[in-house]
């Protein structure tokens, strides 16, 4: 499962936190492999942030010393912060923090302290703190926004997921794929006669279902090895903007590096096992990595 996000500040544009609204004051830390990371890539993109905030992006897997940059992981200094691992932005605000850094991360460069690395709060952040700087309104929590939608996405799909892949146990595995896969059928009668979760409009619950659905075939049915019905799929991604609002395309802040799938595309049909989360290569018999 994911673990529990450790920093959770935002910035605000009216001086209410730390964090005031500025351009080129933040650094987004993602990967295009993380789907949690994939929701603040969209964002930033449809908010058209790149000259506001800039990104850098880590390898798509990590070892046991965490995200890190270049390759092999650790080799390379990212440009911003010259740091070779995620782990070190931890420390100026949290010494004793013991649990690795997730991303995305926001990264204030003014008091180089983490802002936040909770994907939702990031998405928030970047659709209503930077409105100075940028001439597009998403309002992706309108007030009929349904909380408890959002909740069981995240239970059933985003977090469903990890507990399926990771479950230490069979019955724990069978309890997570049940409760997944009746989930995406509730979600593909409620989109059968709408385009979005909430009704007309794109909302923050679209975007935080899709980064999931999206992987579903190319990545995480290798996870998954024991689907109730394999000729069953996920609800198809159809919570794309329609227009005026632009969709979001692969935009790479950096050369991509070796194995790095490309974003909102679907990876190779032969990944490197090395991408493979430790406990789902055991279960296809890989080889442990050296």
């Amino acid at each position: 499962m994911r673990q529990p996000s450790r920093f959770l500040d935002h910035v605000c544009p009216d001086g209410t936190t730390a964090y005031p609204a500025a351009a080129g004051c933040y650094v987004l830390y993602v990967s295009y492999a993380c789907p949690w990371a994939h929701r603040a890539i969209i964002v930033r993109r449809l908010k058209r942030l790149e000259d506001v905030m800039p990104m850098a992006v880590v390898n798509p897997y990590r070892d046991e010393r965490g995200w890190g940059f270049g390759e092999p992981v650790g080799s390379a200094a990212e440009p911003f912060e010259g740091f070779r691992f995620l782990a070190e932005a931890s420390a100026p605000a949290d010494p004793d923090c013991t649990g690795r850094v997730t991303v995305p991360t926001l990264w204030d460069t003014a008091t180089r302290i983490i802002v936040c690395n909770e994907s939702a709060l990031i998405m928030r952040t970047l659709d209503r703190a930077f409105d100075a700087f940028t001439d597009v309104r998403l309002d992706l929590r309108p007030p009929a926004l349904v909380e408890a939608l959002a909740e069981e996405i995240y239970e059933d799909v985003n977090n469903g997921v990890y507990r399926c892949g990771f479950a230490a146990i069979q019955a724990a595995y069978d309890e997570a794929v049940g409760r997944l896969f009746a989930r995406l059928d509730l979600l593909d009668r409620r989109l059968a006669d709408r385009r979005y979760l909430m009704g007309p409009a794109i909302t923050e619950v679209d975007w935080r279902l899709f980064t999931t659905p999206v992987r579903f075939d190319p990545r995480l049915r290798r996870v998954l090895q024991d689907e109730p019905a394999p000729d069953r799929r996920p609800p198809e991604p159809r919570a794309l903007p329609a227009r005026p609002v632009p969709a979001p395309r692969h935009r790479r802040d950096r050369p991509p590096r070796p194995g790095q799938a490309a974003l909102l595309r679907h990876a190779p049909a032969a990944e490197p096992e090395r991408d493979l989360p430790r406990r789902a290569r055991a279960r296809l018999g890989c080889p442990a990595r050296t």
